[in-house]
């Protein structure tokens, strides 16, 4: 897949009926699929090597999860390197497994078709040594689409530990703060009717913002 660059901009709670509001004037139904819930689950390693990636501000980073769309079930394996603001996504589709199924990593088995798909992302968290579940990620989505440009706003966005694998201080916690992602092929992508609602960029991930508020920890302010 080709790489391509990400942006991301945190959404106060009053900001985000005027966001909606001007995506929705220039930019709607211009997705195939303009909304719907977005359920991830984040693998790490038990002294949990991705999220110190994160913490450190590493040139590169890795995040392995699995993703679901709000049935319940987890279809997806998903492998995100990101090399500063340029993104690559490897995703392999496996059999469907249940948030309480999951232990390990091992536990995912590629559908027919993906097994080549699945290896690569697999191969990849080899070099981090085995992982496991460590946070539930789950929001609602609004996707918008122009010209090469995909914006998303990720809202009613709360984290939820996974499994025990890890003592957080909190099982679940809800952001006070919505995310407007804007992705691109461009290097440097700009759409200037989101200059009007001086949204603050941000570096940081959900998968960080979310350990952060486990460990019983305050918002990251983290600003580009």
């Amino acid at each position: 897949m080709k790489s391509y660059s990400e942006l991301k901009f945190k959404v106060m709670p009053d900001q985000l009926d005027d966001l909606v509001y001007i995506l929705d004037q220039h930019y709607h139904n211009s997705d195939p699929y303009p909304e719907g819930v977005v359920d991830s689950v984040y693998f790490d390693t038990l002294d949990m090597k991705s999220f110190d990636q994160c913490l450190d501000g590493s040139f590169e980073k890795a995040k392995f999860r699995v993703r679901g769309y709000g049935d319940g079930t987890f279809s997806q394996a998903h492998l995100k390197r990101k090399l500063l603001y340029e993104v690559h996504k490897t995703k392999a589709k496996v059999e469907p497994i249940r948030f309480d199924d999951l232990r390990s990593w091992s536990d995912l088995v590629a559908r027919a078709g993906q097994e080549d798909l699945f290896r690569e992302i697999t191969l990849a968290s080899l070099q981090s040594g085995p992982l496991f579940p460590t946070a539930r990620i789950v929001y609602k989505r609004k996707r918008f689409r122009a010209f090469d440009f995909r914006l998303t706003i990720d809202y009613d966005i709360r984290v939820i530990a996974a499994n025990g694998v890890h003592p957080w201080m909190k099982r679940e916690v809800y952001f006070p703060h919505h995310v407007l992602e804007l992705k691109s092929y461009q290097k440097r992508p700009h759409i200037p009717l989101l200059g009007s609602m001086k949204l603050q960029q941000i570096s940081f991930s959900k998968y960080m913002q979310g350990i952060f508020f486990l460990q019983g920890q305050e918002a990251l302010g983290i600003a580009v």
